[in-house]
């Protein structure tokens, strides 16, 4: 008896030491997760940290796959660049594009597919999109300098796109529903204090294929979003983030969805477009964006011709790496059910 007993207590004092280191080793909180952390430690597996503490969060956000891989019916896009295969020539279901050679050359300089990037891993699967607007210096993880990433989605370019999605053959209705997973470094508070054109949607109307909305998130000390309708105009910049507790620019995964309806922009005189946005599954932006009807029955047809991602700042010079990530983009023709 005494001899188990003895084998017990050991058992028990050994478990205990085990559960002690484990405890400290988790606060162990001594890892750089800064923008420049990131971009010198390149592809280094021995850096890898698990970057994803928002990948629990609300699965659905008002539909679109949920977190087991779902994809709902209304669904016509999804895409997590789980097919590469090594560049984006040769990638069969890469979706963007860029209108000309030298746009095209700069989104394959800019941007990169790759399985980690320092402590940043995908959102989930095997790869994701990163990027880094800064030109001012190499970024390992590149191979290069950064730059404007040129990110056409569902555009009828003559370069890149190689699934052929097209916007407005895939989206006949007047809904357009985009969601997608960002992750964004420490730089977009402290190398940059300007506006990001995060979204933006374009007809194929006019002769410069005009805006239907903007959606611009002002970093910096700001940390807020903005909407504009056509033209640009009708801003409105009160959707503070740090209401919600939310700091898109922390190195997580955050999901982010735009969703917006054109139906008033067909009447006989044209009505405002319909916006929702949602960031981590909070509604962060219910509105009605004014138009100037005058401009858009003077420019029709009306119809989808392909959305602008990251466009380009509001005219600055970024003094450091600026960082970013994309994964699990989902484009709808409606708000998909749950």
């Amino acid at each position: 008896m005494d001899a188990a007993i003895r084998r017990t207590t050991l058992l028990v004092l050994l478990g205990w030491a085990a559960w002690s280191l484990a405890l400290e080793a988790c606060s162990d909180d001594s890892t750089d997760t800064s923008d420049a952390a990131i971009v010198d430690a390149g592809r280094d597996a021995s850096t890898l940290r698990d970057a994803n503490s928002h990948q629990d969060a609300q699965a659905g956000l008002d539909g679109g796959s949920d977190q087991d891989g779902t994809v709902h019916p209304n669904c016509v896009l999804s895409y997590g660049f789980e097919d590469w295969a090594g560049s984006a020539d040769d990638t069969p279901g890469y979706p963007l594009g860029a209108w000309d050679e030298e746009k095209w050359t700069a989104q394959k300089e800019h941007t990169r597919v790759l399985g980690n990037c320092g402590s940043w891993q995908p959102h989930s699967g095997n790869y994701f999109l990163y990027g880094d607007w800064y030109d001012g210096s190499q970024d390992s993880c590149l191979g290069g300098t950064g730059g404007a990433p040129y990110l056409f989605l569902g555009a009828d370019t003559a370069f890149g796109n190689n699934a052929d999605f097209l916007l407005e053959q895939a989206v006949t209705g007047t809904q357009v529903y985009l969601k997608f997973w960002v992750i964004m470094g420490d730089g977009w508070k402290t190398n940059t204090n300007h506006c990001v054109k995060f979204v933006r949607t374009r007809w194929a109307g006019g002769p410069s294929a005009d805006l239907f909305a903007n959606i611009v998130f002002y970093c910096g000390d700001d940390n807020y979003l903005s909407t504009g309708g056509v033209g640009e105009g009708y801003w409105d910049g009160s959707f503070h983030l740090d209401d919600l507790g939310i700091n898109l620019a922390d190195g997580s995964w955050h999901e982010f969805a735009v969703w917006q309806d054109i139906a008033r922009l067909l009447d006989d005189e044209p009505g405002p477009i319909q916006i929702k946005v949602w960031v981590d599954g909070h509604l962060i932006i219910d509105r009605d964006v004014p138009v100037d009807a005058a401009y858009v029955k003077a420019n029709g047809p009306i119809s989808y011709r392909h959305i602008y991602l990251l466009e380009n700042f509001c005219g600055t010079t970024n003094d450091g790496p600026v960082t970013y990530g994309i994964d699990d983009m989902e484009l709808c023709d409606d708000i998909p059910s749950e």
